[in-house]
């Protein structure tokens, strides 16, 4: 049986009620911030190193939630000489 009510990813989280007045993005907007393809957030998003929320046939982002990821995955290069 297919349920409907069933996150689309592992990364998947429900909205809390004091964050649903945070401003979501869209995949396109995510693409320019970071400054990638929309193809590649797509990847990322399949691969679960993005928290994404689907809102019907919609998808979207929170800003929160990307600089958590980017907080724990990236790292500041040391300038070599």
């Amino acid at each position: 049986m297919n349920n409907r009510n069933q996150p689309q990813s592992q990364e998947h989280t429900p909205l809390k009620p004091n964050e649903s007045s945070e401003k979501l993005l869209t995949k396109g907007q995510v693409a320019e911030l970071c400054q990638v393809t929309p193809r590649t957030i797509d990847a990322w998003m399949e691969s679960g190193l993005l928290v994404y929320y689907k809102l019907g046939r919609t998808v979207r982002f929170r800003l929160a939630d990307l600089q958590t990821h980017w907080d724990a995955t990236c790292r500041v290069a040391r300038r070599t000489r």
